[in-house]
């Protein structure tokens, strides 16, 4: 059975953003919604490598003791 997904909704300006970008790179992009739309997770999605441990705003929060 072919399941038909969502699609995508777009503010304006981050489609204009968007489709500034070469052309194969919105394919993968847009793989990726698609398969995201689906519920799964896309083979070439990876998680960030990074935590952030201090920034502008935690340091102001901690600063006034929140």
């Amino acid at each position: 059975m072919i399941e038909k997904t969502r699609p995508i909704s777009w503010i304006k300006a981050a489609r204009k953003d968007f489709e500034s970008f070469p052309m194969p790179i919105q394919t993968e992009a847009n793989r990726a919604l698609t398969v995201a739309a689906e519920g799964r997770k896309a083979d070439n999605v990876y998680p960030p490598h990074f935590k952030f441990r201090h920034s502008p705003l935690t340091d102001d929060l901690e600063s006034i003791g929140q």
